[in-house]
């Protein structure tokens, strides 16, 4: 029995090594089958509840991610989720490394909320393990290594949940630790501190704080110019932020080339039928519609919804960020009634997500507000923007952007 018992796990290190080396060169289909012939060989053995079972589930489930079948990915990281979370604080470290793979998976398909708990958890083990390493517990170099290094990460990713979710003052908190723990663990210039740095510079512009964005951006930048790595997506993401910068303080014609750099960059990454082109998509298009490329930023914006609603349905935030842009397109070349259907249809989408006092929904209701005050419907519009206003109000800071654009629509 124990002889056969070897010749399984001999052969579930060969399935399980193939199945990596396919992942490696890209052959995806053979990948996920043997993954699943190693899985398989596990249960035979009576192995289907071991650590390494569960780190095959989840290197699955991130196949299973890059081949866009959510709810398989899903199944496979909750399922090891479940074997490491079994073994206590032994399995503490994995279980944190599969509660980032389930949240990053969960923000992409539009569950928020869901996501936002499993990074507030990741980062709550990852805290509690470097508290103690810091208190003098011995271990592994290596492995204290990567524990600190994961802290980062959920850090940093756990600001990006935040500000989806709207709290934007918690996602610079985050940011501000991640990139605090960067700087003192990491050499000057390490390629990490890039992604710290920039994750930092979106907590503050969605703070409303273009200035502070903007150098986090450029020492973001900075970091991957010196290390010859301007064609990744640390650096796609980078140039789309500082495209989205540059439409938020109304330079648009100055965010065209990030752009376009960004857009370029992710469909040499991903392809160019991946759902997650759709930011980049509605980020040229944002900018294109308002320096007199209204129709190329239609066939963008349209492209974008496709993408998105064929990968995660139509109730997903990227869909709801097309529809606004498109209403806002529509407006300027005076179809308000298209406008209006746009913003009411992205307002419902916004209110499904994140409920009805996020600051998304606050801008959306300023939104459909100044479009109906157009259309003279004065009563409803002024009721859209009362309540956007309570919402900011509750939300948003006193001097933020959008907060004194709805005040100062009140009081037009």
């Amino acid at each position: 029995m124990a002889e056969q018992d070897s010749t399984l796990q001999d052969q579930v290190a060969l399935h399980s090594e193939a199945a990596f080396e396919h992942e490696q060169a890209g052959r995806l289909a053979e990948a996920e089958a043997g993954y699943r012939t190693a899985l398989d060989l596990l249960q035979l053995a009576g192995a289907g509840d071991s650590d390494e079972a569960a780190s095959l589930l989840n290197d699955l489930g991130a196949l299973c991610r890059q081949r866009q079948q959510p709810a398989e990915a899903e199944r496979c990281f909750r399922a090891a989720l479940t074997i490491f979370e079994a073994q206590g604080d032994d399995g503490a470290a994995d279980t944190g490394n599969v509660l980032l793979s389930l949240g990053a998976l969960l923000k992409a398909v539009g569950r928020c909320q869901e996501a936002l708990q499993a990074h507030e958890r990741a980062a709550a083990i990852y805290a509690q393990l470097c508290a103690r390493l810091d208190g003098g517990e011995a271990v592994d170099a290596e492995v204290a290594l990567a524990i600190r290094a994961l802290h980062r990460r959920s850090l940093g990713e756990l600001s990006g949940v935040l500000v989806e979710a709207g709290r934007y003052a918690d996602a610079e908190t985050a940011a501000d630790e991640a990139l605090a723990r960067g700087r003192e663990q990491l050499p000057a210039g390490d390629l990490e501190l890039a992604g710290l740095w920039n994750s930092q510079g979106v907590a503050r512009k969605y703070r409303g704080n273009y200035d502070g964005a903007e150098s986090c951006y450029s020492e973001a930048l900075a970091i991957l110019t010196a290390c010859q790595a301007t064609d990744g997506p640390d650096a796609a993401s980078v140039y789309h932020n500082l495209a989205g910068l540059a439409h938020a303080r109304g330079n648009y014609a100055e965010g065209e080339t990030p752009a376009r750099e960004a857009l370029a960059l992710r469909t040499a990454q991903l392809g160019e039928g991946h759902p997650e082109l759709a930011v980049d998509l509605h980020g040229l298009a944002s900018i294109l519609g308002w320096i007199g490329h209204e129709a190329e930023a239609k066939r963008l914006y349209l492209r974008a919804i496709a993408l998105t609603e064929k990968a995660y349905g139509p109730v997903h935030r990227e869909v709801a960020v097309n529809l606004n842009n498109l209403a806002a397109l529509a407006a300027r070349q005076g179809d308000d009634a298209e406008a209006e259907s746009l913003y009411r249809r992205a307002l419902e989408v916004k209110e499904r997500l994140f409920g009805p006092a996020h600051p998304d929904v606050a801008f959306g209701l300023y939104n459909l507000a100044r479009c109906l005050l157009k259309r003279g419907l004065q009563e409803e519009g002024r009721q859209a923007l009362e309540r956007a206003l309570a919402i900011a109000q509750q939300q948003l800071e006193v001097g933020h952007p959008r907060r004194v654009a709805i005040e100062e629509a009140l009081q037009g």
